[in-house]
């Protein structure tokens, strides 16, 4: 499933009594890479650049500047005791731009 991903900068405004509800309008018209392409690429780029036993998951389309993907980088190994099995564990996230297919930041992920 795709999530759009909204950051909110919250500031208190001492004259206004806090309220529980805010309203929330966003439009955006952009076109950017499907997430299964992007997908696609960032599995490419992982397994060129990291190894091949990582793949990206669950794509979400952050609102950022640049509109950016972003992935679950998730390892898979074989499950020693389970023959026909793999274990699975989230390593960090990846980001791409979205308008271009750019890998964001790649030094410091190859490091991480």
């Amino acid at each position: 499933m795709t999530a759009m991903v909204l950051p909110i900068q919250h500031r208190p405004n001492p004259d206004n009594a806090s309220s529980a509800v805010m309203e929330v309008n966003v439009f955006l018209q952009a076109t950017v890479i499907a997430p299964d392409v992007a997908r696609r690429k960032a599995n490419v780029w992982l397994s060129m650049n990291a190894g091949h036993l990582l793949m990206a998951e669950d794509p979400e389309l952050v609102l950022d500047d640049p509109l950016q993907w972003r992935f679950a980088v998730v390892r898979s190994r074989p499950n020693l005791d389970k023959p026909g099995t793999v274990q699975r564990s989230q390593l960090g996230r990846l980001q791409m731009n979205a308008g271009t297919g750019e890998i964001l930041h790649p030094e410091s992920l190859i490091q991480d």
